[in-house]
């Protein structure tokens, strides 16, 4: 049986409910909450166009993956309803590279989508293999 792991997004939102109810009230004090979900490996899951179309940030460039990602926070990029917010998820990457996020941060975004699917152990194994194997034909890449 695998273990429920929270999904919280960016945008602020699981569901319809608010990300601050989704918080465990441990996290909430004393410290910061980026330490504690840090702690709880909790996943963020960050939407760039959806939160540019929501005026949740104003540009791209002001989502702060790269600090959340310094502070131990697992971070995937997908992409919320592409009719409605303009992207798929390959466009949700291009617009963090023209964010000026690089080829590494973007991989390892993608290896955090891989370690955090629901799928079965064997064919994560097989994923995760598969993305080590891209990683080293294209590490040059990745510098």
């Amino acid at each position: 049986m695998q273990t429920q792991r929270p999904l919280l997004s960016k945008d602020g939102v699981v569901g319809s409910i608010p990300i601050w109810g989704t918080i465990p009230s441990a996290c909430r004090r004393p410290s910061p909450p980026v330490r504690c979900l840090e702690k709880r490996a909790a996943l963020l899951s960050c939407c760039p166009l959806s939160n540019l179309r929501l005026n949740v940030v104003g540009d791209v460039r002001d989502l702060p993956l790269r600090e959340l990602a310094r502070a131990g926070v697992r971070i995937t990029v997908n992409s919320d309803d592409p009719a409605y917010f303009g992207g798929y998820i390959a466009d949700n990457y291009i617009a963090l590279v023209e964010a000026g996020y690089t080829m590494s941060e973007l991989a390892e975004f993608a290896r955090q989508s891989l370690l955090a699917t629901f799928d079965t152990p064997e064919n994560q194994s097989a994923d995760l293999a598969a993305w080590e194997a891209w990683r080293r034909r294209y590490s040059s890449l990745l510098q």
